[in-house]
């Protein structure tokens, strides 16, 4: 249940030093309320009539108690609620920064729940792990130096039956964390499975076989259920058996105080009061046993959470990637699931050239611009600048010097100026009134009642393509400058009027950038500096329009 990364938390020493002051005055109340209970059924026993005293003072010391816990709780809460939102926030930077890769090794539907759902997990982790952490460091030692003074003999039955609460404990909890992370794993596959279901939802329903395809849904639900009940089933169980252990532990010891109470070695006094104590001696084991499963998925939560933050916290040691005025490609093969999709291109490209590239579909005009962008991994080949090599592209720092226009933007649901400043690490808005203008937004923006602050997105005011992609070259004036402009088949989703509109937009963000623009639609290759063809994930081609022709 406890992770080591749990103490690397920023003020976890401070927190954790108000946590045992709380639970040692609680273990103080706990004491003071089994006193004052013995004492007024001892004195009951001796036909003492008066116990107010003892009652008011047993009522106090439960109040206190409670009171107690609930400012316990409260510190917990507070610490696990801020610690949540900036990991929250850490684990956004992550996809932000490290963006698709990240996002399509690991599946959309897994990022969306970690970022969510696991957050909210990962607070209730915090909460019970560091709470019953305390509470079993600190409750059974005073109340086993007080059962010591009162009752050796039980104190030293109870101390030892604890360690073997604690392996019974240790040996379930191994089983059922073993099949709780499975189903962790199981959970989050389905995630993605269910995610990519709704995102081609409308190319099932074009294609006719979207009833056909709700089977596979269903299917993967019905094992995703079974798999949380097995789970369920041996959590249940290693739960009533770890309480059945510690209640027999206080039977035990009950039948012990019994036995000598009859045989006239031990007074009454003692005997009710270690009595009293021992359940509640035993009480931080038996929350343990019983908040344990609840915090396995919030475990496995935060240490995902953590090993993406390591991922982004790596790219700090990655080489630098220095392209100077050229950068020559030999022999480029890129593999993807055992299969060469391009093999064996050969190009050199002048820093500040347009390079077209063109291809029929499945040519793989795509999958070039994944592999120059550090989506794709290189199979053969190698990659130099004057002389020098670079391994790979594969690495933040390269990624932080190029921009991708995809054939479709996202957009947020928030603001139209929120969309527009998605990519601005700085916030800055100086550009924000050029940017709109040479993206050619005036026009839309006029017809909007609140203007860039009008709340777009999904559910509340869709945006057509061409207006998209208009907010894909805003998005690209205001980052901060990149050298390095791919465009992935910008323009297929558009009509040509659209189109042609767009063109002179686009040609805005080309000044002074290396430019990779991948289309079909050749009118873009008069623009280009030299046009790399592709056919059948090779290059057959590569040269200036007029040498092409």
């Amino acid at each position: 249940m406890i992770d080591k990364l749990l103490f690397s938390l920023p003020e976890i020493k401070k927190v954790m030093a108000k946590l045992v002051g709380f639970s040692a005055l609680q273990a103080c109340c706990v004491l003071s309320q089994a006193i004052f209970l013995t004492r007024g059924i001892f004195g009951f026993w001796n036909g003492e009539k008066n116990q107010l005293f003892n009652a008011l003072f047993f009522l106090l010391s439960y109040c206190v108690r409670h009171f107690l816990s609930l400012g316990k709780e409260g510190v917990l809460e507070k610490f696990a609620m801020k610690e949540s939102l900036r990991l929250q926030k850490e684990l956004l930077q992550v996809y932000l920064r490290m963006g698709s890769p990240l996002i399509r090794e690991n599946g959309s539907g897994k990022a969306v729940h970690l970022a969510i759902d696991g957050i909210q997990q990962v607070k209730l982790y915090i909460q019970l792990s560091l709470s019953k952490l305390i509470s079993i460091g600190v409750l059974p030692i005073l109340l086993f130096a007080v059962l010591i003074y009162f009752d050796k003999w039980s104190a030293f039955a109870m101390f030892l039956v604890y360690p073997i609460v604690v392996l019974f404990m240790i040996i379930l909890g191994k089983t059922a964390q073993a099949k709780a992370e499975k189903q962790y794993a199981n959970f989050q596959m389905y995630n993605n499975h269910f995610l990519d279901t709704l995102r081609g939802l409308k190319t099932l329903r074009i294609l006719g076989i979207s009833k056909k395809y709700a089977n596979s849904i269903y299917h993967s639900s019905e094992e995703t259920r079974k798999s949380t009940m097995q789970t369920l089933r041996i959590a249940i169980l290693s739960t009533f058996t770890l309480d059945f252990f510690t209640t027999l532990s206080t039977a035990l010891v009950a039948t012990f105080l019994g036995l000598r109470l009859i045989s006239g070695s031990m007074t009454l006094f003692p005997a009710l009061l270690v009595l009293i104590l021992s359940p509640e001696f035993f009480l931080p084991l038996r929350e343990f046993a019983a908040d344990y499963h609840a915090s396995i998925n919030g475990k496995n939560a935060f240490n995902e959470i953590h090993q993406r933050i390591q991922e982004l916290d790596s790219e700090k040691s990655e080489p630098e990637i220095s392209i100077g005025q050229s950068l020559s490609f030999e022999n480029i093969s890129v593999e993807i699931e055992g299969e060469k999709i391009l093999e064996e291109i050969s190009f050199h490209v002048l820093r500040g050239e347009k390079i077209g590239i063109v291809g029929r579909s499945g040519s793989g005009k795509s999958t070039l611009i994944s592999y120059l962008i550090g989506l794709r991994e290189k199979s053969e080949g190698s990659v130099r600048s004057e002389g020098r090599e670079i391994p790979t592209f594969l690495n933040q720092k390269w990624k932080k010097q190029v921009f991708l226009i995809p054939q479709k933007t996202s957009i947020i649901r928030g603001s139209l100026k929120e969309n527009l400043l998605l990519y601005s690490t700085d916030g800055d808005e100086s550009n924000l009134d050029e940017a709109i203008r040479q993206s050619g937004l005036e026009s839309f923006i006029q017809t909007l009642p609140n203007g860039v602050e009008e709340q777009i997105g999904q559910g509340i005011r869709e945006v057509s393509g061409g207006q998209k992609q208009r907010i894909a070259i805003a998005r690209t004036l205001l980052t901060e400058r990149r050298e390095f402009l791919f465009l992935d088949e910008p323009t297929a989703h558009l009509d040509a009027v659209t189109e042609v509109e767009l063109k002179e937009n686009i040609h805005s963000i080309f000044s002074e950038k290396t430019v990779f623009f991948a289309t079909h639609r050749l009118h873009w290759m008069k623009e280009m500096d030299k046009i790399l063809v592709l056919e059948d994930g090779r290059l057959v081609g590569f040269d200036t329009h007029e040498a092409l022709l």
